[in-house]
């Protein structure tokens, strides 16, 4: 029977491998991306015509195809891109984005920030036909 001491050691180690506890989310985390998508939408959401021109078209909006492109473990800072893909009348369109993860020490958590520019250019193109 392992000594209890040893049993905490092991436990202790493989939480240090595998960042056991930690807050610090990374780009393809689900609650990341969950974030960045109310980021983006909390924005985009308040165009002026997007309740009565755009949202009545709009079906699935999701992030995929996401990338790492820089990364700091130790302070949870990442730099990310992904395709933000969204459905309008009936079809799926798609914008690259970039997005940023850092770690907010007070807090304990990680907090997003997106661009939402070409998101909100690409829904005007879409409204307008293109």
């Amino acid at each position: 029977m392992p000594k209890p001491t040893a049993a905490i050691v092991a436990l202790s180690l493989a939480c240090g491998l595998t960042a056991c506890g930690s807050n610090h989310l990374t780009c393809n985390d689900e609650e990341a991306k969950k974030e960045v998508l109310e980021v983006i939408h909390s924005h985009i959401d308040n165009v002026g015509g997007f309740d009565s021109r755009i949202k009545p078209h709009l079906g699935k909006r999701y992030l995929s195809n996401v990338s790492t492109t820089e990364s700091d473990k130790e302070l949870g800072r990442y730099s990310c891109t992904a395709t933000y893909n969204y459905e309008f009348k009936n079809k799926t369109r798609t914008v690259q984005i970039s997005y940023a993860l850092k770690y907010l020490e007070d807090q304990k958590k990680s907090q997003a920030s997106a661009s939402i520019q070409p998101v909100k250019m690409d829904y005007l193109i879409a409204d307008a036909g293109g």
